[in-house]
């Protein structure tokens, strides 16, 4: 699940404005699916978030702290949303992303 990346990699103080706007579109995403009648796949976004939630203090515990100066540097870190890009801004594929 890309939320247990998220609580892992991404600094503090960014983590929880991601978060929020993950969890907004993953809402969006479950209204799709269940109006495309998969309730099966459209149910499983409500599990995971029930078991990132329950999972949420033992991650926290043993969550890596990663510097937010080292991310500046790292040049395959997109600063962007893909989800943003692939569905509004209609880019497709990973080599027309800009970094």
């Amino acid at each position: 699940n890309n939320l247990y990346i998220i609580e892992k990699n991404i600094p503090k103080y960014k983590r929880n404005k991601i978060k929020f706007v993950r969890f907004f579109l993953d809402q969006i995403a479950f209204v799709k699916i269940l109006f495309q009648g998969n309730f099966k796949e459209a149910f499983s976004i409500p599990k995971a978030y029930i078991h990132f939630w329950k999972n949420a203090k033992k991650m926290g515990k043993q969550r890596k702290i990663i510097k937010p100066k080292a991310l500046k540097y790292f040049k395959a870190y997109y600063n962007r949303s893909i989800v943003v890009d692939y569905y509004l801004r209609k880019i497709k594929t990973f080599d027309k992303l800009k970094f």
